[in-house]
């Protein structure tokens, strides 16, 4: 049950952490450009 709950989080914290990361590199990018 364990290994299926990681399977299933995994995945989901990954992305979550990507669109995160890539949020914040757009919100340093646009403030570069202003």
């Amino acid at each position: 049950m364990v290994s299926l709950d990681w399977n299933y989080f995994i995945p989901l914290f990954a992305a979550m952490a990507v669109f995160l990361i890539g949020m914040f590199a757009y919100n340093a990018k646009k403030k570069d450009n202003e």
